[in-house]
């Protein structure tokens, strides 16, 4: 018999499945017994305060928008999203009639995708980003975390046919590895989309700095591409992909998520700082359904806070996504707001727990 660390080291191999054969991201699966931290009881987590998230909260939710969560299923029955989740499509197993239920293997991405936009705070302390928003769970992954490129394409294309506001992949592929006619399909499938006016959102890889070719969808140029940083938004975390296609970052290490059984979840990679910038847009929309995808990525870029070199860089893009910051843009935008964007307060820092 296997002993208990040997078996915790196996379930986090399998939490640590590879995604469309590109976005690998780190669970730490849920333990029998474990202490919740400190500060998971008392607040919100650090990479919800490291964009200042909680801020914008008393102005827009996101109520009224739809975010399409293209993964692998919602558990949308736990504690934590009840009422927020919609009837899902699963395009891997068409007939199977199970509702919410995430397939993918220990703990559950989708899930945990999900949580990160609309958690509602219930049973586990994981506060979505948008927590007003409805998802749509696209079934496209298998319960081995693999999910063929041309059926990234199929969903997004049936995501906007059914109502997507704002669509989040966290999955993905390296160039070297998508064959071009598929490429091309998920293109013309991004092209439909932001056509008809869905903003798409996507994690830009977890290769690292030193093996970042582009990875799709996420390097397409109608694509919102996000990068991870460290856990408080001040550097590029280590495994993030680098490149001048990388248009902004999000936390992306460490970052609290809901597992499929309902319990709190750990887990690093940019599929966790993807669903933080889909977050933010739909939080817009909801301000001012009018926006287009590009104006969308136009305020979440000008609004981010510079990190590393001056400027956009092939580390973090733009920046870290500011919350307030990207809410004021909307509201200008709108003409709901004159003078100067929403500022989050001066001496604000934020601790980190690690």
């Amino acid at each position: 018999m296997c002993s208990l660390g040997v078996r915790r080291a196996l379930v986090a191999l399998l939490a640590a499945a590879v995604l469309a054969a590109g976005v690998g991201d780190a669970a730490r699966p849920p333990v029998a017994g474990a202490v919740v931290p400190e500060h998971a009881r008392s607040g919100y987590a650090p990479s919800l305060t490291a964009i200042h998230a909680p801020r914008v909260w008393k102005r827009t939710t996101g109520r009224g928008v739809v975010v399409a969560v293209i993964d692998s299923g919602v558990a949308g029955d736990v504690a934590n999203l009840r009422g927020r989740v919609l009837p899902r499509v699963d395009l891997v197993e068409p007939h199977r009639r199970d509702g919410w239920a995430d397939q993918m293997l220990a703990g559950g991405h989708g899930t945990g995708v999900a949580s990160i936009i609309a958690g509602t705070g219930r049973a586990v302390p994981v506060h979505g980003i948008a927590p007003g928003v409805q998802i749509l769970p696209v079934r496209i992954v298998n319960a081995h975390g693999h999910a063929p490129d041309r059926r990234v394409a199929r969903a997004i294309v049936w995501a906007t046919q059914h109502g997507a506001d704002v669509i989040n992949l966290s999955v993905g592929t390296p160039a070297a590895q998508l064959r071009r006619r598929d490429r091309h399909l998920q293109h013309a499938a991004v092209r439909y989309a932001v056509r008809h006016g869905v903003t798409i959102v996507a994690g830009a890889g977890n290769n690292g700095p030193h093996n970042s070719g582009r990875f799709y969808p996420a390097a397409f140029r109608e694509v919102i591409a996000v990068g991870g940083s460290n856990l408080v938004g001040t550097a590029a975390s280590s495994f993030s992909n680098r490149g001048r296609w990388v248009d902004v970052v999000a936390p992306s290490v460490d970052v609290w998520n809901t597992n499929s059984d309902g319990t709190l979840g750990i887990a690093s990679g940019t599929s966790f700082a993807g669903p933080a910038v889909a977050a933010l847009a739909a939080l817009m929309l909801a301000l001012d359904p009018d926006l287009t995808p590009s104006e969308i990525r136009r305020i979440l870029m000008s609004s981010a806070a510079d990190l590393g070199t001056r400027g956009r860089d092939r580390d973090t893009g733009a920046g870290l996504v500011n919350a307030p910051r990207a809410v004021g843009g909307a509201l200008r935008r709108s003409g709901r707001l004159t003078g100067p964007q929403l500022r989050e307060p001066p001496g604000d820092i934020v601790q980190s727990f690690r």
